[in-house]
């Protein structure tokens, strides 16, 4: 709270998720969809990672065993920054398009 009384808006740590996974994948950008203090959803339209599992492994890979790695990733960074927060993966790249991943402040 400000000394005014007016609470100051905050948003969830967006370039952190960008960067890490820039580190990883080769993505021009995430899509933010949603970023306030209560909430960050993000899409991922395009994973090196899945293509790549894909290419190996075919129909095996429709259960999306690297949904772990990024659910897990996501967890560390808003443990890391100490934000409790609730992370959820809301839709994945084979059903729709794309994968988006939400993190709910707790």
């Amino acid at each position: 709270m400000e000394a005014s009384g007016t609470s100051t808006p905050r948003t969830m740590p967006t370039g952190c998720i960008a960067n890490a996974r820039q580190g990883v994948l080769s993505l021009p950008a995430i899509k933010v969809v949603q970023n306030n203090g209560d909430r960050l959803v993000y899409r991922l339209p395009q994973c090196d990672i899945y293509w790549a599992l894909t290419e190996k492994a075919g129909e095996a890979v429709q259960s999306l065993p690297c949904q772990h790695a990024c659910l897990s990733a996501l967890e560390t960074l808003f443990a890391q920054l100490d934000i409790p927060a609730e992370i959820e993966m809301e839709a994945q790249l084979p059903q729709a398009g794309y994968c988006q991943f939400a993190a709910t402040s707790a």
